[in-house]
């Protein structure tokens, strides 16, 4: 790293060179000049100036980085730093100076370095989500023929085949409904990372009922949500959806299912009496693929939740999640305030 720079300026010659003496202990590179003068301001710029009080510095040669300060009497302050030009005074803040001129140019270097590394994990994360959604997309035609072609040897040669055989097909058509169904909620996935949103009054109330309205599962419902959320309208209908789905699908079979949504301290929650979990695994089920419990006693591919907090992350929100065995579960969004 180059060495950062001290501009004394000062008509008297010889008041400059005493300056200089003083100051050539520092770790820096000290030069002068009887005026002022933009060349001496040129890149790279100095990072303290010490100029006499009776003289002018045009604001439109500094650096927005740059010290300046007044050696002379305190009266001719105007406003900015104003030391007695005696040796010790003028090492001492040179000293102070610097170390506060290099701390900001670590914070600098910092802040650049932060920057790449988000622009290399944003460009990660599209290209990820990129390869995601042509996988998702170009396999959905190999996999309807591999479908396709295992029906029809089940229709049209079952009488030539083992039970056996028919068997391993229904087991083969069935695992490639599972990936489908899988490369759907990847593609879904995909749809949120990569969509716009606008926001707009969302009434919550409504979204939840819709959504129920179509359930095959009974329930009971409360809602204490008084006013509308700002969000995206249909990434929100998607949200409650998932997290709707998740309450219906882990209710407890000797028990009414019970939902509350409500509000907590500018955020809303969905609250269920279901089956719940225990609170070690809660970080993992927003996981792509995380499920707790296998495919046979549930149905699902593990993507709901992590759907959910794409789209809450989408709104710059956050989510979490509470549970207890036997006692239920509830889901927390805190969205960002919004003005109407």
């Amino acid at each position: 790293m180059a060495k950062p720079k001290i501009l004394l300026i000062d008509n008297d010659p010889k008041i400059l060179r005493s300056y200089k003496d003083t100051l050539k202990v520092l770790e820096a590179t000290v030069t002068t000049s009887k005026l002022v003068t933009s060349e001496s301001f040129k890149e790279p710029a100095p990072a303290i100036v010490f100029i006499n009080s009776a003289l002018e510095i045009p604001n439109s040669v500094l650096n927005a980085e740059t010290q300046v300060v007044l050696l002379g009497n305190f009266n001719d302050a105007k406003k900015r730093m104003t030391i007695d030009p005696q040796p010790a005074n003028l090492l001492t803040t040179a000293t102070l100076l610097l170390e506060f001129h290099r701390l900001q140019q670590k914070q600098t270097e910092s802040q650049e370095r932060v920057a790449a590394i988000q622009s290399k994990l944003d460009q990660t994360v599209a290209d990820f989500d990129f390869f995601g959604y042509i996988v998702s997309h170009d396999l959905r035609g190999p996999l309807r023929a591999l479908n396709g072609y295992s029906q029809i040897l089940i229709e049209d040669q079952s009488d030539k085949l083992s039970e056996q055989s028919v068997k391993m097909l229904n087991r083969i058509r069935s695992n490639v409904g599972k990936l489908e169904s899988q490369l759907d909620d990847l593609l879904e996935l995909s749809r949120v990372n990569r969509s716009e949103i606008k926001l707009e009054k969302v009434d919550l109330e409504k979204v939840v009922r819709q959504v129920l309205k179509s359930a095959a599962k009974k329930y009971e419902l409360e809602i204490t949500v008084t006013g509308p959320v700002y969000a995206d309208k249909q990434l929100m209908q998607q949200l409650i959806r998932q997290l709707l789905s998740n309450a219906l699908k882990f209710a407890k079979t000797d028990e009414l299912l019970k939902i509350h949504v409500g509000e907590k301290d500018n955020s809303f929650f969905i609250r269920d009496n279901g089956i719940g979990f225990e609170m070690q695994y809660a970080a993992k089920l927003f996981d792509v693929f995380s499920k707790l419990h296998p495919s046979s006693e549930f149905e699902g591919n593990g993507i709901g939740l992590a759907i959910a907090r794409s789209i809450v992350n989408k709104h710059n929100g956050e989510i979490s999640i509470e549970s207890a065995p036997d006692i239920g579960t509830t889901v927390l969004v805190t969205l960002p305030k919004k003005s109407a």
